[in-house]
């Protein structure tokens, strides 16, 4: 009976630090990947790279622009952004976390369009720069 008490103790153990090591983690990968989009962002008038979102649970329907006639300044719009990770002290392994950007041109930035635009692709590269981060976190496990 002692063993089978030591056996759950230890398994609840296990569960309470895997549990604390896969925050961690995710909190680290969601930083990084915010971190990388807003900086590796293209900056014309500032507004796209203030307008990334991190939110937890919901994806934020904010878009941040200039006043009219105005430009951020490239760190003001990199500020401003960056403001969202205070968003991840929230996250727990039950919730999700969203980032994003509502302006109207967000996606043709991402992607490109029809025309011959640069595609900028900052979401598509930096989640594929926090594959190598997650696999490193799955093999210490």
């Amino acid at each position: 009976m002692a063993d089978q008490l030591e056996f759950k103790k230890d398994l609840i153990k296990f569960a309470t630090d895997l549990n604390a090591e896969v925050k961690e983690t995710v909190k680290k990968v969601a930083v990084d990947i915010f971190t990388d989009i807003v900086l590796t962002s293209p900056v014309d008038t500032g507004a796209y790279r203030a307008s990334h979102q991190l939110a937890i649970n919901t994806v934020s329907d904010k878009v941040v622009k200039p006043e009219k006639g105005r430009k951020f300044q490239k760190r003001g719009a990199t500020t401003r952004a960056m403001k969202q990770l205070k968003n991840i002290k929230k996250y727990t392994t039950k919730d999700v976390i969203w980032i994003s950007n509502n302006l109207p041109y967000a996606k043709v930035l991402e992607f490109g369009d029809s025309t011959d635009r640069k595609v900028y692709a900052t979401y598509i590269l930096a989640i594929q720069k926090a594959e190598d981060t997650v696999q490193r976190a799955l093999d210490k496990i």
